[in-house]
């Protein structure tokens, strides 16, 4: 019976917080990205980190062939 109640009340944080998490996606304002140029001064790369500070975005790290084990 316990164990039974302990599940329940589980199953129910899981559903009220997934309700919670599609509301606030529900309630995201659309991306506003601008293109501001069609060329960049560095490669395409996979696997690299993005952060942005002081209002630039700055990119760190990645390899430039996905196919080639990592540096």
């Amino acid at each position: 019976m316990v164990r039974s109640l302990c599940y329940s009340v589980v199953m129910l944080a899981v559903v009220t917080l997934a309700a919670v998490e599609n509301t606030a996606q529900a309630h995201k304002p659309a991306s506003d990205w601008v293109r501001i140029t069609d060329t960049t001064g560095w490669q395409p790369r996979d696997s690299q980190a993005e952060v942005v500070y002081d209002g630039r975005m700055w990119i760190l790290g990645g390899w430039l062939n996905s196919f080639e084990a990592p540096p």
